[in-house]
């Protein structure tokens, strides 16, 4: 996952708006964070969800995503 803030590992509470900006959220825990550039982080991520969860929680992630970047080209061209 990349941020703009620095994670240290320990728990933590991952939070993010799909496409439609519904709100999803799961329990996590931040396995290891590196920085990239100025305010710029990387952090694995460890779910603490069942797998169910787990896989919906990453699904809305990758959907919002590619949403994003989607809009974003679109905008450009």
């Amino acid at each position: 996952m990349e941020t703009t803030q620095q994670i240290e590992p320990g728990n933590g509470l991952l939070i993010t708006a799909d496409e439609q900006d519904q709100i999803v959220e799961i329990k996590g825990k931040a396995a290891y964070g590196r920085e990239t550039g100025p305010v710029k982080f990387y952090v694995g991520i460890s779910c603490q969800g069942t797998h169910d969860e787990n896989i919906q929680f990453v699904q809305h992630m990758v959907r919002a995503n590619y949403y994003r970047r989607s809009s974003v080209q679109s905008i450009q061209l």
